[in-house]
């Protein structure tokens, strides 16, 4: 018969008995805020990209970002599930917004792309005044949140 106290428990171990990392050790023992928060806190300025807000969750392991202003005032919180409803958009949805932004940069031009969407990949198609004309469109579209790559089909308009 074994002492109870030889057993790894759930504090010092994990499922698979091995012992658990120092931290994972100071957090099981936790007893208030303080000890259990990261510290420095990691935050984002409103400004930022969401694939920078994306990266910095990843690159620390953490569900939620503090998003903070110039001074460093909790402003809101941005987390895992909001990051991803912004990514897992239908392609109507993105060709939609694709087009909207087509047409107001490239006003009449846009009106002359054919937006087409499926699974996140943009196809363009149609003809533009020039190929600068060509990979702004293809720029736009692609920066666009949601929009996985963009297959450029359009063509120069000839000559009149």
């Amino acid at each position: 018969h074994r002492d109870l106290h030889s057993f790894p428990t759930r504090r010092s171990s994990d499922l698979t008995g091995l012992p658990r990392s120092r931290r994972d050790r100071e957090l099981a023992d936790a007893r208030n805020a303080g000890e259990l928060m990261t510290a420095p806190a990691i935050t984002i300025y409103p400004e930022a990209t969401l694939g920078s807000a994306a990266r910095l969750m990843n690159a620390h392991h953490i569900r939620r970002l503090p998003v903070v202003d110039v001074s460093g005032n909790l402003i809101g919180i941005v987390s895992r599930r909001d990051l991803l409803s912004v990514f897992l958009r239908s392609d109507e949805e993105l060709a939609a917004e694709v087009k909207s932004t087509l047409v107001t940069i490239l006003l009449e031009e846009g009106e002359a792309v054919t937006v087409t969407c499926h699974h996140g990949v943009v196809i363009l198609s149609g003809d533009l005044a020039s190929q600068d004309r060509a990979r702004l469109a293809v720029r736009l579209a692609a920066d666009i949140d949601g929009v996985v790559s963009v297959q450029d089909k359009t063509g120069v308009q000839p000559a009149a």
